[in-house]
């Protein structure tokens, strides 16, 4: 991954990434590609949206051919992604995030940010309209404004320990990546896992068999004790008996080998409560991990300015 965006903005301000994509090229063929998310009508509070779209411009005209228009760029819809639209079955309260994901693997386009993928029967992209700079005198729905903000520090990293396990076998040291969670055929299994603290990061589930298995992971800050509703968590560090109540993705297995998945934005939580119901195919799930999502801070210098009445 080069880049991900648009930094939040409004209608008047359509922030844009600036990307230097040299370091990732490799000598023969390379392939640029985008996958584009629209929430329709269950976006974050947060995010504003003009139309669905996406544009790509070089800064050197040397390389104009990457530019995105029906020439060079093509386009296929993802059917495979569907909202789950977050209700009170899924929070307390107030909530402003957004639908989370529920994926059907066996319909996703497989391998499109790969060398050697197959186009063909994927459409040109259709052009909307122009777009320009804020400060431009043509008009435009977008007003392209760089970004002000630096990005946010993505470093992989795992979960601290699995609290639960019901209905699978884990082989070998799963959380450090030696390992693997196999769960048999026709089987309703359960596994909890702890990060230790609360995190935002993007869960990243990695499985191979399990044709049509359904895995439902549920996002939680602290497990409730009975009725969510009463909002009792009780000692956060305790999960035995405990109601993982919260919002979450779920997602189908097609059966294929290696198949990675990840939403699209990342989730906060510290416990992740994995459900797990295969059909007639033993599931592996091998490697259930995160990547972290913060603004880096760097403290350069620590001072303190006195006077006369002591320490301010």
């Amino acid at each position: 991954m080069v880049t991900w965006g648009p930094l939040t903005g409004d209608l008047r301000h359509w922030y844009y990434e600036t990307s230097d994509i040299a370091p990732y090229l490799k000598e023969g063929k390379n392939v640029i590609a985008a996958a584009v998310l629209n929430y329709g009508s269950h976006p974050p509070d947060s995010r504003v949206t003009v139309q669905t779209g996406f544009l790509l411009c070089t800064d050197d005209q040397r390389n104009k051919f990457l530019n995105t228009n029906k020439k060079n760029w093509k386009a296929i819809h993802d059917k495979a992604y569907m909202p789950n639209v977050i209700d009170k079955s899924q929070v307390n309260g107030y909530y402003g995030g957004g639908s989370r994901e529920i994926v059907d693997g066996n319909a996703p386009i497989w391998g499109w940010n790969e060398t050697g993928f197959n186009d063909d029967d994927w459409g040109a992209a259709k052009v909307v309209e122009r777009a320009f700079a804020k400060t431009c005198k043509w008009a435009s729905r977008w007003k392209l404004t760089p970004r002000t903000l630096i990005h946010e520090k993505l470093t992989p990293a795992k979960f601290e320990s699995i609290r639960i396990k019901e209905g699978l076998t884990i082989d070998g040291d799963f959380l450090s990546g030696s390992g693997e969670i196999q769960v048999p055929a026709n089987t309703k299994a359960r596994v909890v896992f702890d990060w230790g603290s609360e995190v935002t990061a993007y869960p990243v589930l990695k499985t191979s068999s399990g044709e049509d298995a359904v895995i439902t992971c549920t996002y939680v800050e602290a497990p409730y004790i009975g009725d969510p509703k009463k909002k009792n968590k009780g000692n956060r560090n305790e999960v035995e008996g405990k109601n993982f109540f919260g919002y979450y993705d779920r997602f189908t297995t097609d059966g294929g080998e290696h198949r990675a998945y990840r939403p699209f934005w990342w989730r906060a939580f510290r416990y992740v409560e994995m459900t797990i119901e295969t059909s007639n195919e033993p599931l592996v799930i091998e490697e259930y991990s995160g990547i972290t999502s913060y603004y880096p801070f760097e403290q350069k210098a620590f001072f303190s300015l006195s006077d006369k009445k002591g320490i301010i």
